[in-house]
């Protein structure tokens, strides 16, 4: 049952929690936004969001590189982390903070200290199966990255440009 909200100046995560009693966050972010856009971008033209198969999927299309395309993805990932930030920030959340550069390398470390944080006890005999996900970056992911940093700069003046490089 949730309490009477009319005239009460209530924020969405206060009605949450009322709706999600003892809920935890857990927000997954990357550090390279540019590589998390092209990424995006190369899924939103092959379709092909993840595989588990050995070798690379048949691409009907190979995808093309769109500065513009990847730049509008760079600004809509920016944007929606502000909007996750400004919601833990307004509800007083401090979610787990997972770093996809960071978890990849070791997700079984992550993984056991997520359960700790959910406060999920974990059996002594715990075995991790063989990851099935396969990396997406490839050669065509580094040399969109390096085409958009080149055209990067010599779109924007400096001061511009030191923000963006933060992101890489």
């Amino acid at each position: 049952q949730l309490p009477d909200y009319k005239g009460r100046d209530v924020s969405v995560p206060e009605i949450v929690s009322h709706i999600f009693p003892n809920l935890h966050y857990i927000w997954i972010t990357r550090r390279n936004k540019v590589r998390q856009a092209i990424s995006r971008w190369k899924a939103i033209q092959t379709g092909i969001w993840a595989w588990t198969e050995d070798g690379l999927p048949i691409l009907e299309a190979e995808p093309e590189f769109n500065f513009e395309a990847i730049g509008h993805l760079v600004q809509e990932i920016i944007m929606r982390e502000a909007s996750w930030q400004e919601y833990f920030s307004e509800g007083g959340i401090s979610p787990f903070l997972v770093v996809y550069e960071d978890f990849a390398p070791v997700y079984e470390a992550v993984a056991l200290r997520i359960l700790d944080y959910l406060g999920i006890s974990v059996p002594p005999n715990l075995i991790f199966g063989e990851r099935k996900m396969k990396k997406q970056a490839d050669e065509l992911s580094e040399e969109w990255v390096m085409q958009y940093r080149d055209m990067k700069q010599t779109d924007w003046p400096q001061e511009q440009w030191e923000f963006v490089a933060s992101t890489f």
